[in-house]
């Protein structure tokens, strides 16, 4: 109860406008470019992960930016400084190299790793960041549980 309440004390110091860009998200979650973004630690396959994102009024996370990658990655280091590979929103359709966001945005950002994406054993078909290098991508078994990232909007 005293978290809300420290919140709101804060939101309302901010002034209207600034709070509303500031404390526009929920409890738990973090603002950040006119979206919310929250960790989920708890590991699930990539559609169960998309379907608890969707139940929380959101997707799983999309990426269009270099510095919204670094926040993501920081965000996922904040909650669990092991800095775990974490689902993100990002899916291939089968059989082909095209790339979606699940949110419907346009997959125009990417950070694949190195030799990424290699759709091993022609069985990856899903987004996820923190592949042996901080912030990289690689694409995964979708049924591999893993913690995720939501985002929605503010």
């Amino acid at each position: 109860m005293i978290g809300p309440l420290i919140l709101l004390l804060f939101c309302v110091s901010l002034g209207v406008t600034e709070a509303q860009s500031q404390c526009s998200c929920a409890y738990s979650w973090t603002p950040f470019q006119n979206q919310c973004y929250r960790f989920i630690p708890v590991r699930k396959g990539h559609d169960e992960a998309e379907l608890h994102c969707q139940y929380l009024g959101g997707n799983l996370a999309s990426v269009h930016s270099e510095e919204t990658n670094k926040f993501i990655t920081n965000l996922i280091t904040s909650r669990d400084n092991s800095n775990p590979q974490t689902w993100l929103g990002g899916a291939r359709i089968s059989q082909t190299n095209y790339w979606f966001f699940k949110d419907g945005s346009a997959f125009n950002y990417q950070k694949w790793g190195s030799d990424q994406p290699d759709n091993y054993c022609g069985s990856e078909g899903c987004l996820m960041i923190n592949n042996i290098v901080q912030g990289s991508w690689n694409d995964a078994e979708c049924d591999l549980e893993l913690p995720f990232v939501c985002m929605k909007k503010m």
